[in-house]
């Protein structure tokens, strides 16, 4: 039996068994009071895809589950549907002053392209402004902080944790391509993290730039020799 408590995280095929100190059963109770508190499902529902990615054993499919966990309470909470929306200061957009919105950014992107690259301006405000990235960009922002460097890291750029999920999510992706197989492996502790990260500030309200509770990470493993 080896016992330890590491400086870093480790990522391995065998996690190895949690064992909680006294303090941690302090936030566990708190995590575990809040989630039975809360009357809204999709927190529920965000922690059950969680789960779902911590049991699955393909990676690409885990990848999808932690991202899916994080997307759907972002979605809800973006269009303030759920009773955490007020904390975070986000309120239902009217229908009116959604269309004059939207109306304005277009008008605002359009300016910025060349009337001859419709394509790429037609994308860029669907993206930006229409699809369900906006809101997940709108919620993230909410919750960590405008300038917090993980918007960009899960939603910018051909290599950021949104294009991979659209990659495996259009068959792009498969266990049979080994470097891309290793490359989503290589990302899924980041998206496991961050998913984390975002259902727990929801869930225990936690202010952006305010430090999230963790536990103290003291793990045990049993090895056959």
């Amino acid at each position: 039996s080896v016992k330890w408590r590491v400086k870093y995280t480790i990522y391995d095929h065998t996690p190895g068994s949690a064992v909680p100190k006294p303090k941690d059963m302090v936030f566990l109770k708190k995590i575990i009071s809040a989630s039975q508190g809360n009357a809204d499902q999709t927190l529920a529902t965000a922690m059950n895809w969680y789960k779902l990615g911590l049991l699955e054993k393909n990676k690409l499919k885990a990848f999808l589950c932690f991202h899916i966990a994080l997307e759907g309470l972002a979605v809800d909470l973006a269009n303030g549907k759920l009773k955490t929306s007020i904390f975070y200061r986000i309120k239902k957009e009217e229908k009116q002053s959604k269309k004059v919105r939207v109306s304005e950014r277009i008008k605002e992107y359009f300016q910025d392209f060349n009337s001859r690259d419709l394509e790429s301006f037609m994308r860029k405000s669907y993206d930006e402004i229409l699809s369900i990235k906006s809101d997940l960009e709108r919620a993230m922002k909410a919750v960590f902080g405008d300038k917090h460097s993980v918007i960009n890291e899960y939603l910018v750029g051909d290599e950021s944790i949104w294009a991979i999920r659209g990659k495996i999510a259009h068959g792009d992706y498969s266990e049979w391509d080994h470097e891309e197989y290793r490359k989503v492996w290589s990302m899924l502790d980041r998206v496991q993290d961050i998913s984390k990260s975002f259902i727990t500030r929801v869930l225990l309200r936690i202010k952006p730039g305010q430090e999230r509770p963790h536990w103290s990470g003291h793990s045990v493993i049993s090895i056959r020799m």
